[in-house]
C-alpha cells in the first residue's frame, strides 16, 4: 500500500498521484510482494456513489492502490492546487497491464461482462502480447453474488487458477465491492474492476477518440452510443459533483457570506410574518369572529390605521423580541422541541409587550389602538408563534439537505484514540443540521490504522499538517488529551498556521458538565461558568462532592 500522506483528497475520496506507468509498476510490486491488494479507478459517478453508498465509501478507504479514471477528477485536483498528474483508466491498465504480464510471466484471468467477451478479451490480449499467460476466463450468470453457490463456484475457479492479475468487468458498483469483500478469500495479488474495458477490448463498443478522452468528453461519446443508461448517469452525478466542486473552492466565503446573510434573511421573513400575522388577525377576529368589534367597519384594507401605522410598530417590536431571545443564532435551537419552546416564548413575549403598551402608551396611540382587545392580541400571538415556527423548521430543513450534500458545512477532523473521536463524531453523523462534517481521524504515530471503524482513518499524527492543507479543514478537534507536550505544540503551531479552529474537552466532572456553556473567544471555544451556576458548584463541593471521586 501506497503511503495515504501522499495522496489527495477529492470531495472525501482519497487518490494517489501517480501516472499510468507509475501504476503499472506499483501493481507489479504488489505481484512481488503477494498478498492481496485492490486497485480502483474512480470517476465522477464513483465519487458520488461514495457519499450515497456507506458500504461503496469503504472500497476507497481500503483499496491499494486508487487513481483517477476521468478528467473531471483530474481538473478538480488542479483547482485545489494538489494536481493529479494524469487520469488513469481501467480501459487503459487493461493491456497495459498485460503487456506487463506477458513480459514478466504472470498470470492474468478475465472474470465477467457478457457471455464470450471474457474469452475474446483473452484471445486478443494473447495475440497483442505473446507469452501472456491467460489462467483463466469466466462470464457468470448475472446477480450471481446473490447465488451462495453461484458465487462459491465462481471464487473456486478463481482460486483454483491461481492467477496473479485479475480483471473484474461486472460494472460498478458490483465490481468494487465484490472484490473488497472476498480480497482475503480470493487471495489473488492484484485485483481491479475494469467496467467497460471488457468491451472496448474485445470490440464490442469503440471508445472515443483521444481528444476527446483529453478534454473529458469521453461520457458524451458513450452517451451516442448507450444513450439511456450514460445520460440518466450523468444527470444523477455531473451536476452535484460541480456543485461540490464550486463549494469545495468557495466554502469559507460562502460560510463568511451566509453567517451575514442567514440573520438579515430570517429578520425579512420574521417581518413578514409579524406583518402578515397582524393584518391576518385583525381580519379573523374582526371580520369574521367578532364584527360588532371592528373599529374600522366599511374601511378599505390599505386605509385602516393598523395596517398603515400599528403593523410597522408590530414589526419593530417582534424583531426586538427574537434578537433578545436569541432566535438568530446558528445551533440555537437544535431539536424540534427546543425549537418550540424558543418560538413559544418570543411569540409570548411580543404578545405581553403588545398589552403592556396598550396601557403605557395609550394616549399616543388611542387612535390606532381603540377597540384592540387583549383577544385580539393573543390570536396574533397565536398566528405569530406558527409563522416563527414554520419559517424556522422551513430553513433548517434547507440547511441540513445542504449539509447532508456536504454543502456549507464546517469540516471537522478528530485526534486521539478510535472510541473517543468516534463518541464525539456520532451525534454529527446522525444528525447533520448541526452543519459540522466529521471528515475522519487522526492517530497518534505509535498507532495503527483502522480501516473498518466508522470514522476513517485519515493518517498520523506526523501528516496533520498536509491533511488539514489539503482537506481545507476547519476544525480539529482534539477528542482525548493522550499526547505528549510536544504533539500538542505541533498541533497549536498548524491550526494557528492554516487559521483553522482547535477545540478540546476539559477534564470536567459529569456531574456538573450541565452548569458549563460553551463560549467562543477569538478561534477558541472555552467551557465557561458564572453567576448562580457557580453557587451550584460551590454547594456541591460544600455538600461533601469530590471531583476525583
Amino acid at each position: 500500500m501506497r503511503n495515504r500522506g501522499d495522496r489527495v483528497e477529492i470531495l472525501g475520496v482519497d487518490l494517489d498521484p501517480v501516472t499510468q506507468e507509475e501504476a503499472v509498476e506499483c501493481a507489479l510490486a504488489f505481484v512481488e510482494e503477494g498478498g492481496p491488494h485492490q486497485i480502483w479507478t474512480p470517476s465522477i459517478s464513483h465519487l458520488m456513489l461514495c457519499r450515497r453508498d456507506p458500504d461503496f465509501a469503504k472500497v476507497s478507504r481500503d483499496a491499494d492502490l486508487v487513481v483517477a479514471d476521468g478528467m473531471p477528477v483530474v481538473w478538480m485536483s488542479r483547482l485545489n492546487r494538489t494536481p493529479l498528474p494524469e487520469r488513469v483508466t481501467g480501459a487503459d491498465l487493461l493491456p497495459a497491464l498485460c503487456e506487463a504480464a506477458a513480459g514478466r510471466g504472470y498470470r492474468v484471468f478475465f472474470l465477467g461482462a457478457a457471455e464470450g467477451v471474457a474469452d475474446e478479451v483473452a484471445r486478443r490480449m494473447a495475440e497483442k502480447y505473446p507469452g501472456l499467460m491467460v489462467a483463466g476466463t469466466y462470464s457468470p450468470p448475472v446477480n450471481f453474488e446473490n447465488d451462495p453457490i453461484e458465487n462459491e463456484q465462481t471464487i473456486r475457479r478463481v482460486v483454483e487458477s491461481k492467477p496473479d492479475i485479475l480483471f473484474v468487468a461486472l460494472g460498478t458498483p458490483r465490481q468494487e465491492k465484490w472484490i473488497r469483500r472476498y480480497r482475503e478469500q480470493l487471495g489473488v495479488p492484484v485485483m481491479i474492476g475494469v467496467g467497460a474495458a471488457f468491451n472496448f477490448a474485445a470490440g464490442r463498443e469503440r471508445r472515443a477518440p483521444v481528444c476527446l478522452q483529453r478534454w473529458g468528453l469521453e461520457s458524451l461519446w458513450r452517451m451516442i452510443q448507450r444513450p439511456k443508461e450514460i445520460l440518466g448517469r450523468i444527470l444523477r452525478n455531473a451536476p452535484l459533483f460541480f456543485l461540490l466542486m464550486l463549494d469545495q473552492r468557495t466554502y469559507r466565503s460562502q460560510k463568511s457570506v451566509l453567517r451575514r446573510i442567514r440573520p438579515v434573511f430570517l429578520a425579512l421573513l420574521d417581518a413578514l410574518v409579524a406583518a402578515g400575522g397582524f393584518v391576518l388577525a385583525y381580519l379573523l377576529y374582526f371580520r369574521w369572529l367578532a364584527p360588532d368589534r371592528d373599529p374600522f367597519p366599511n374601511t378599505g384594507f390599505t386605509e385602516i390605521p393598523a395596517y398603515s401605522t400599528l403593523v410597522p410598530f408590530v414589526v419593530i417590536i417582534n424583531f426586538l423580541v427574537i434578537l433578545g431571545t436569541g432566535l438568530y443564532r446558528r445551533g440555537s435551537y437544535r431539536t424540534f422541541p427546543a425549537l418550540i419552546r424558543r418560538t413559544a416564548v418570543a411569540a409570548s413575549a411580543t404578545w405581553v409587550f403588545l398589552i403592556a403598551f396598550t396601557f403605557v402608551s395609550k394616549e399616543i396611540f388611542v387612535p390606532y389602538l381603540l377597540g384592540y382587545s387583549r383577544g385580539f392580541f393573543a390570536l396574533f400571538g397565536v398566528l405569530n408563534f406558527a409563522g416563527l415556527t414554520l419559517v424556522r423548521t422551513v430553513v433548517r430543513i434547507l440547511e441540513t439537505g445542504l449539509h447532508r450534500l456536504g454543502l456549507i458545512a464546517d469540516r471537522l477532523v478528530f485526534i486521539g484514540d478510535r472510541r473517543a473521536c468516534e463518541a464525539f463524531a456520532a451525534p454529527l453523523l446522525k444528525q447533520p443540521a448541526f452543519g459540522q462534517m466529521p471528515l475522519g481521524r487522526i492517530h497518534f504515530s505509535s498507532e495503527g490504522d483502522h480501516s473498518e471503524e466508522t470514522l476513517p482513518d485519515l493518517g498520523s499524527l506526523d501528516e496533520l499538517r498536509k491533511i488539514v492543507a489539503a482537506r481545507k479543514i476547519d476544525e480539529v478537534v482534539l477528542a482525548d488529551a493522550v499526547c505528549t507536550t510536544e504533539e500538542i505544540r505541533l498541533i497549536v503551531e498548524i491550526c494557528g498556521e492554516f487559521k483553522v479552529r482547535l477545540s478540546f474537552p476539559p477534564k470536567i466532572p459529569r456531574e456538573i458538565e450541565p452548569v458549563f456553556r460553551i463560549r467562543e473567544i477569538g478561534n477558541r471555544r472555552l467551557l465557561t461558568v458564572s453567576g448562580k451556576d457557580l453557587n451550584k458548584i460551590r454547594s456541591m463541593n460544600s455538600a461533601g462532592y469530590s471531583p476525583d471521586a
